[in-house]
């Protein structure tokens, strides 16, 4: 204390000016540390939530795949004109079910409606392979099939991945 009372009286207001520069200076570093911390944490909710979106608008797309491969499995009677088609509705299928699992992953709040989903689907495929069974021998059967069953458990699907999304 003794040093500074010595000081002339111009640098006793110098020294107050630089501490209070370095302080204003200090608390705009904290503040602005602070409010790149809150723009990281919404932009990874935000990104999340439309990392979701996106994963659950293109599940809807596979499975209005699904009811497309369905309709062309009624169109085909002979076991190896289904086979392309078959395999071709196990790609969807999964990767629908990779599509829902990486939305839920986004999102862990759409864990729930995700298992809901993966169960209307699931009935949905055993609608398909229904109708893969009924084309080889009545193939109006397998279309009156889709038409009634299928189409009635796919549009809600659908629908409520458009809500979710």
């Amino acid at each position: 204390m003794r040093r500074i009372a010595e000081l002339p009286i111009l640098v006793k207001g110098l020294l107050v000016v630089v501490l209070g520069i370095a302080s204003e200076i200090a608390i705009a570093a904290f503040a602005a540390q602070g409010l790149t911390r809150v723009k990281e944490t919404y932009s990874q909710a935000i990104d999340q939530e439309a990392q979701a979106a996106f994963q659950l608008a293109m599940a809807s797309r596979y499975l209005q795949g699904i009811q497309r491969q369905a309709l062309r499995l009624a169109d085909h009677e002979a076991e190896a004109a289904q086979a392309p088609i078959r395999e071709r509705l196990g790609v969807l299928a999964r990767s629908l079910d990779d599509r829902l699992g990486q939305a839920a992953a986004a999102n862990p709040a759409l864990a729930a409606p995700v298992a809901d989903l993966r169960r209307g689907i699931d009935q949905a495929q055993a609608v398909v392979a229904e109708v893969a069974r009924l084309a080889r021998t009545d193939r109006n059967a397998a279309e009156a099939l889709i038409e009634s069953r299928l189409d009635a458990l796919a549009e809600p699907l659908r629908v409520r991945l458009d809500e979710l999304a």
